[in-house]
């Protein structure tokens, strides 16, 4: 219980250090999740019919290659300040911060199957609790909309993702219907990714998740 204690005391001494010396700025956008749980019941239903009941795919899991794969398009997000120089990285490793401070790390993102991030991310595939490029907080099962969160040094941006829940949103044939949607407010260091890059990520994020099949490819 003091270890626990001990580390959860840590973590929140790192945070309140990042938020004072790293220059934070915010983006929020709502995305359409429709087709991602549409494919989220597919991939699962596949995974069942081939036999293999231990394999299932989340939500949370296509979230996780979403901003992986967003990293291709603005690749200048997944890097670091280092006091005199950003270094850029090449393969994309995200910490998945939970309570108590944990923040097991889901090593080359971008370059690793659906499957293999669930694997993962259950603690069946190698997860470790090292520091990635990137971060994401998945508050949603909390019932919370967005989170505006604090980046772990020395990241460049963390990602808060809300609950998916069910909106009324514009439709250009019958003016109003029925989404699922999700909002999610991207944190950036102001040093590394300026409000430009952030938000060209946040609209790479945003279509990955919304047109999901590129995120099979």
């Amino acid at each position: 219980m003091a270890t626990s204690t001990a580390k959860l005391a840590l973590f929140h001494s790192i945070l309140r250090s990042a938020q004072r010396n790293v220059p934070h700025y915010y983006l929020t956008v709502d995305v359409n999740m429709d087709k991602l749980l549409s494919l989220r019941e597919t991939l699962n239903a596949h995974t069942v019919e081939g036999g293999d009941e231990s394999i299932s795919i989340s939500a949370n899991d296509l979230i996780i290659k979403a901003a992986g794969s967003a990293m291709a398009t603005v690749p200048s997000v997944n890097s670091s300040w280092l006091d005199s120089v950003v270094r850029t990285y090449d393969k994309v490793d995200i910490n998945l911060v939970g309570k108590n401070g944990s923040s097991p790390c889901v090593r080359n993102v971008n370059n690793i199957g659906v499957a293999e991030i669930s694997s993962m991310v259950n603690g069946f595939g190698g997860a470790d609790h090292g520091t990635g490029t990137f971060s994401i907080v998945n508050l949603g099962a909390f019932g919370v909309k967005t989170a505006a969160c604090i980046i772990r040094r020395p990241q460049s941006a963390i990602l808060g993702v809300g609950a998916i829940e069910e909106r009324v949103v514009p439709d250009e044939k019958t003016i109003y219907r029925k989404a699922m949607v999700m909002s999610c407010t991207l944190s950036c260091d102001h040093r590394t990714v300026d409000g430009a890059v952030g938000a060209q990520w946040l609209q790479a994020f945003k279509k990955m998740c919304e047109e999901p099949v590129g995120l099979l490819l």
